[in-house]
């Protein structure tokens, strides 16, 4: 089973640096000064600060890499150096999040774990997805295995990621609640909470100091057979639609998709990202079928 970190206790990555002092002379005698020298005790402390810094920055550090945008839709600059890997979902209006299926995959024996592609409607690609779950999940859970899928941009570094745990119980509303955690490297930035709901499929998105700022809903008459599915993006007072999530049939790649369009008063990325987050929870939740038999949850 996967475990989950919580944004409230997410590590905080921070060095508490020894200040050295200005070397101090005592008082001299006939003969000579003395020179206080740092302790052996000092030194082993100051090593071990040394370490912990270094750790920490190869821990944090991204590479900056220039990366060609001349035959991009979302962007007119030739040349994009991203300082984040959300940075990429700037200027985004709408997005597509499309699973791919290799050869092998179909053939396996057992459900494979799940690689897609998020990119801008008929242009470029963004993101490539990879889910990491134990083969048992897979097999036992199905769509309701827990896993972390990581996102990685054109520079082939981790863009964000997400966590989910497994979760279990029978088809009815006594069903666990399911959530969703987002993260960017060494941050939790938001997280996606199921809110129980006998009429309809509703959630909430947290952003990271867990203040709502969406909430989702999703049709009243939608059941686990349908394949097109319209869910909206809502402000954090659940009055004013301001996007959408949808699950549709693409009839240019002649195959069916999410389809996410943003809210469009606000271009931050990591808020980009929690809606990424709630479309990939929808997708395992109501859209995810399986190769092979396994169990779901439509809850």
């Amino acid at each position: 089973m996967f475990k989950t970190h919580d944004c409230d206790a997410a590590e905080d990555h921070t060095t508490e640096y020894l200040e050295l002092a200005s070397p101090v002379f005592n008082e001299p005698n006939d003969d000579f000064l003395v020179l206080n020298q740092p302790t052996s005790t000092q030194n082993e402390q100051n090593e071990h600060t040394e370490l912990e810094q270094s750790d920490t920055m190869d821990r944090g550090t991204r590479r900056q890499i220039p990366i060609s945008t001349i035959d991009w839709q979302s962007t007119n600059s030739r040349q994009v150096m991203a300082r984040d890997g959300i940075d990429f979902l700037r200027g985004i209006d709408q997005l597509y999040i499309q699973q791919t299926v290799e050869l092998s995959d179909l053939m396996a024996n057992v459900n494979s774990e799940n690689r897609y592609r998020l990119s801008v409607p008929h242009g470029e690609t963004l993101f490539y997805a990879m889910e990491n779950s134990s083969e048992s999940q897979r097999m036992l859970c199905g769509s309701n295995r827990g896993f972390k899928m990581t996102m990685y941009d054109h520079t082939h570094q981790e863009a964000l990621y997400l966590m989910r745990s497994a979760t279990f119980g029978c088809c009815s509303f006594w069903c666990k609640m399911q959530n969703m955690e987002v993260f960017i490297p060494n941050k939790c930035i938001g997280r996606i909470k199921q809110k129980f709901s006998m009429t309809l499929p509703s959630f909430e998105l947290y952003n990271e100091y867990n203040s709502i700022v969406y909430r989702i809903e999703g049709p009243a008459s939608y059941m686990s057979s349908a394949k097109e599915a319209h869910f909206g993006i809502y402000s954090n007072d659940g009055l004013t639609q301001l996007g959408s999530i949808n699950h549709q049939w693409d009839q240019v790649q002649n195959e069916y998709n999410i389809s996410i369009t943003f809210p469009s008063h606000r271009d931050d990325p990591k808020y980009k990202a929690i809606v990424i987050g709630a479309a990939f929870l929808l997708e395992y939740m109501y859209f995810f079928h399986t190769k092979k038999s396994g169990s779901s949850c439509w809850c």
